[in-house]
C-alpha cells in the first residue's frame, strides 16, 4: 500500500545516505498484480534505494548479468558476489539446474564468497505442504558454488548444513507462528572467504490469543 511504500523509503533512505547497499529479490508477496506493470520494489530501486536483483529468464536458460544501477543478476561488494533470484513458485525446481550451469560461466575475479539470495524454503521446515520449497536433493549441485544461500518465503528461522539460512518473518503472522523467535541474520564476511552467521533476535508486536463464548 502507499504508506508502506512511505514508511519502506523512509527506512531505506538512512542506509542510502550512509552509502549503505540494500540488495533484494521480489517474494511472491511483492511482485506486480493484475494490471501493474511495475512493483513497488521496482519503484524503489528506480529511485536509488536498493539495487533488486533478477535474471533473464530466456526460453529454457537463465542468464546472469552485473547490476549496472537499473538492472541485473548479481552485484559485487568487495569480495563478496550476491547472486538474486526472485519468487519462482512451483518452477523453481526447473530452473535450478539451470542457474547452476550460469553461475559456473561467471567470471571469478578477486571473489571469495558467493551468496545467493532467493525467495524459496526447503521442504521438510513444515508439518505440511507450501509450494515453491526445495528439496536436498535440488540444493545439492548449488553447494560446489555457493557459500551462503539466503533464504526466504517460510516465515519460521532455521540453518541447515552451514549454509543454509533462513531469518524467518520478522513479525508474527498467524497463531502457528507464537512460539518462533523473530529476527534477522547478522552475516561476517572475512578477506579469506570464511564467514559468520548470528541469529539476532528481536521483538516483534505482541500477539495476544483470546477465548470466548458466542450464545
Amino acid at each position: 500500500e502507499p504508506f508502506a511504500f512511505i514508511q519502506a523509503a523512509e527506512a531505506l533512505a538512512l542506509a542510502r545516505g550512509a552509502g549503505i547497499p540494500v540488495i533484494a529479490v521480489e517474494g511472491n508477496h511483492d511482485q506486480a498484480r493484475y494490471r501493474d506493470r511495475i512493483s513497488w520494489l521496482e519503484v524503489l530501486a528506480h529511485e536509488g534505494y536498493l539495487a533488486l536483483l533478477a535474471p533473464e529468464l530466456e526460453d529454457r536458460s537463465i542468464n546472469l548479468a552485473r547490476w549496472d544501477g537499473v538492472q541485473g543478476s548479481y552485484i559485487d561488494i568487495q569480495n563478496v558476489r550476491i547472486i538474486g533470484v526472485p519468487w519462482l513458485g512451483s518452477a523453481v525446481g526447473f530452473w535450478l539446474p539451470r542457474l547452476v550451469r550460469s553461475i559456473e560461466q561467471l567470471p571469478d575475479g578477486d571473489i571469495t564468497t558467493t551468496v545467493l539470495l532467493t525467495h524459496a524454503g526447503i521442504e521438510g521446515q513444515m508439518p505440511y505442504h507450501i509450494p515453491g520449497c526445495l528439496t536436498n536433493e535440488q540444493l545439492h549441485p548449488l553447494r560446489d558454488y555457493i557459500d551462503y544461500m539466503a533464504l526466504g518465503h517460510l516465515h519460521k528461522p532455521y540453518q541447515q548444513q552451514g549454509w543454509l539460512y533462513n531469518p524467518g518473518s520478522l513479525e508474527t503472522c498467524a497463531i502457528g507462528e507464537r512460539d518462533w523467535k523473530r529476527g534477522m541474520y547478522e552475516v561476517t564476511v572475512e578477506a579469506d572467504g570464511m564467514f559468520s552467521a548470528e541469529h539476532i533476535v528481536v521483538s516483534p508486536r505482541p500477539f495476544f490469543r483470546k477465548s470466548f463464548s458466542v450464545n
